[in-house]
C-alpha cells in the first residue's frame, strides 16, 4: 500500500485501523480483558498499542512507523516479532520517534481502549474477518489475500481494479479462486 500511496498520494487517504485476529479467534474470553496486562502474551496486541503510541506524535512519524513495522515483519529474517517492545522502541527511535513519550504513551491505558474500539467497529459494521480489509469512502469493504507484487507498475493496476470492482460494484459479493493450489503459477 505504501507504493500506491507514494505515487497517488494526493488522491489517497489511509487511515490504519487495528483488527486482533487473536481475539476473532477467541470465544470464551477477551484479549482486551487480559488483567496483568502482559502484552507480549498476545500475538499482535503490543503492536497495536505501540502503533497507537507511534499515533500521538503525528501522521508522518506514525507511517513511517508503520511501513517500517511491515517491512520489518515481512521482509526481514528473522522475522520482526510482535510481542516484543524492546524491539518496537528501537524501531520507534530508528525512524525518528522520541523514545521517552513513545514509552509514555505505551503506557496509557485509553490506548488499548482505541484498538478495541476500532476492532469492534470493524467487526460490527463492516464484517471484518482478517487482515487486510480495505474499507472505501463508500463503506464499501473487502479483505484481500495476496502476495506483493515484484513490478511495481502492478501495485497501482492491482488497487485499481479492487477500487473499480469492491468500491464500485456493490453487486459483487465475493471473488475467490478455487483451491488448491493457490496461486498456480505464482512463487513468493
Amino acid at each position: 500500500m505504501q507504493e500506491v500511496k507514494n505515487i497517488k498520494n494526493d488522491q489517497l487517504i489511509f487511515e490504519w485501523r487495528h483488527f486482533q485476529l487473536e481475539e476473532a479467534k477467541m470465544e470464551d474470553s477477551s484479549i482486551f480483558e487480559i488483567e496483568s496486562k502482559d502484552l507480549s502474551k498476545t500475538r499482535s496486541l503490543l503492536s497495536a498499542v505501540c502503533a497507537e503510541s507511534a499515533k500521538l506524535q503525528g501522521q508522518n512519524l506514525f507511517e513511517r512507523f508503520h511501513y517500517a513495522v511491515l517491512h520489518a515483519r515481512n521482509n526481514m529474517s528473522p522475522r520482526f516479532p510482535l510481542n516484543d517492545f524492546n524491539k518496537f522502541l528501537d524501531l520507534a527511535v530508528d525512524v525518528g520517534l522520541d523514545r521517552n513519550k513513545f514509552i509514555d504513551d505505551f503506557n496509557n491505558p485509553q490506548l488499548i481502549i482505541n484498538v478495541k474500539k476500532d476492532h469492534q467497529e470493524g467487526v460490527q459494521k463492516y464484517g471484518v474477518f482478517g487482515t487486510p480489509t480495505l474499507v472505501f469512502d463508500n463503506e464499501q469493504a473487502v479483505f484481500i489475500k495476496t502476495f506483493i507484487p515484484k513490478d511495481k507498475d502492478d501495485y497501482i493496476i492491482f488497487f485499481e481494479y479492487i477500487v473499480k470492482i469492491f468500491r464500485d460494484m456493490p453487486f459483487i459479493g465475493e471473488l475467490k479462486r478455487p483451491q488448491p493450489p493457490w496461486p498456480k503459477g505464482i512463487k513468493k
